[in-house]
């Protein structure tokens, strides 16, 4: 998990469906008190259930409530968001999903050198069809589950500092509802040591070491279990070449180890690039990249390594107008005598336009394809958003 810093950082909108979800949102607000704001979708789908076996076309409409309150008080920083997805379809009744999501965060800052930071949240969620490496059945409800997580960061060194040390604790416990998915019920415990050293008024040179502890409740049906642990290696570069360029680059080492001898460990390239471009006061660009371990939701199938590539645009065509854009790639290499293989695709292009200074309305299409070499997992789809945002009076 990554931690937020930040009160706008802590209050990112989560009004992100599985239609928009790869388009970076706006912050809430960073005010003190309450902020609020409402997202309602219009979509239709052509392939709701994700599987070439059984093509489904669908509409359904998403309403995104989200309230979130600031405080301050004297140096420290304090914010709670609470934000939900409500989802109903015309036909496939069966795929209506609430979603509600709660978090806390607290930036208590101690003196000149030393802060702590503090988040504590809960999740009533869902996981939307094709969202994991799953194969959604056709008139299955999709997987509900909860979601407890906490971290807590202490930073010595301010960042402007020569040398700065940050460390994180983390602890997450997962609970799946339905589906016999409980062989995914699992708690995580995390610790992460990261040392900055400045190089440049502007740059940064990192080295981080990263554990995390996987405890699996359950077996699958096939006897096995996907407790075990990771390592991770890294170092890397944080910059701000210019005014209009900031980014964050990590590489090294990862190790998935796990404890049933049924799984094989998973180890190779660690890899996270972040970088933001801002060539005009008009674009706005974003690049990302990723190479990391993550454990399957496939019984029988211990975890697979995802390498990811994306970018997203958004473009201001005049003071109230903007083109948003965004494409990513990603590959799923999968452990064990399965030599399943996943190629992934998923692309938006969007127009946005104020329609008052409280009133944003959005159309946008997207498309998705997952291209496996078991065609059982293949998918392609088409949706078409009509989406309204509704702020608070500035």
């Amino acid at each position: 998990m990554k931690r937020l810093f930040g009160i706008c950082a802590a209050a990112a909108a989560l009004h992100t469906t599985t239609a928009s979800a790869q388009v970076v949102t706006q912050p809430l607000g960073s005010e003190p008190g309450f902020n609020w704001r409402v997202g309602i979708d219009l979509v239709h789908d052509d392939n709701v259930y994700r599987t070439a076996a059984l093509e489904e076309s669908d509409g359904y409409l998403t309403v995104a409530p989200e309230l979130a309150w600031y405080g301050f008080k004297g140096a420290h920083q304090f914010d709670v968001l609470v934000s939900g997805a409500l989802r109903r379809y015309r036909d496939q009744d069966v795929l209506d999903t609430d979603e509600w999501r709660i978090r806390g965060h607290a930036l208590l800052d101690h003196s000149a050198r030393l802060n702590t930071d503090y988040t504590l949240g809960f999740e009533d969620g869902v996981e939307q069809p094709g969202e994991t490496d799953q194969v959604q059945l056709p008139g299955r409800e999709p997987n509900d589950f909860e979601r407890w997580n906490g971290a807590w960061v202490i930073t010595y060194g301010s960042n402007d500092a020569a040398g700065q040390l940050k460390g994180q604790v983390r602890l997450s416990e997962v609970n799946y509802l339905n589906n016999d998915q409980e062989f995914r019920d699992q708690e995580t415990t995390g610790f992460t040591g990261t040392f900055y050293y400045r190089i440049a008024p502007r740059t940064r040179l990192l080295l981080e070491v990263d554990y995390t502890d996987y405890d699996f409740g359950e077996t699958d049906v096939f006897g096995s279990n996907q407790s075990g642990d990771q390592m991770r290696y890294l170092g890397g570069v944080t910059w701000e070449a210019t005014a209009n360029t900031t980014g964050e680059f990590r590489i090294g080492y990862r190790d998935r180890s796990f404890d049933d001898p049924n799984f094989e460990d998973l180890s190779g390239l660690a890899l996270d690039l972040s970088m933001t471009w801002t060539p005009s006061e008009l674009a706005t660009v974003r690049v990302r990249a990723n190479e990391d371990n993550q454990s399957s939701a496939v019984q029988g199938v211990g975890g697979y390594v995802r390498r990811l590539f994306g970018v997203d645009m958004t473009r201001s065509t005049s003071a109230r107008s903007r083109l948003v854009a965004d494409a990513n790639f990603e590959t799923l290499e999968f452990e064990g005598g399965t030599q399943r293989e996943d190629d992934r695709w998923r692309a938006g292009l969007g127009f946005e336009y104020d329609l008052t200074p409280r009133l944003s309305t959005r159309v946008e299409y997207r498309y998705e394809d997952r291209d496996s070499n078991f065609a059982l997992f293949n998918f392609e789809s088409n949706m078409i958003m009509l989406s309204f945002t509704l702020s608070p009076p500035v």
